[in-house]
């Protein structure tokens, strides 16, 4: 049986290899010239989580709710999409290399 210690590693270790940076410097340099709402960090967090827990349903319903959301504007739902997709190929680009493991789930 796996521990929760062992878990968080893992989960950690998937994290780091699928951070979208391309999209983090972005985000970076725009944070001087404009202001992120906190949905825009609730949904960035949500996605990161969902996607290094492997729960492609709630990454999908997550993408559904930002779409309807009013209260982020379309650059914000952009940003968003974008780091989503990147981070979608990373992970997939690490399972193809072995770096993460694929979860069946």
């Amino acid at each position: 049986m796996v521990s929760i210690g062992e878990r968080k590693k893992a989960m950690r270790g998937v994290l780091d290899y699928i951070r979208p940076v391309n999209t983090l410097e972005l985000v970076r340099q725009m944070a001087g010239i404009a202001e992120f709402s906190r949905p825009f960090g609730d949904y960035w967090r949500g996605f990161e989580m969902s996607s290094a827990e492997g729960d492609g349903i709630t990454d999908a319903a997550l993408a559904e709710q930002l779409d309807a959301d009013p209260r982020l504007d379309t650059a914000g739902k952009a940003l968003l999409f974008e780091a989503r997709a990147e981070r979608s190929l990373r992970e997939l680009e690490g399972i193809v290399t072995g770096q993460i493991e694929e979860n069946p789930s």
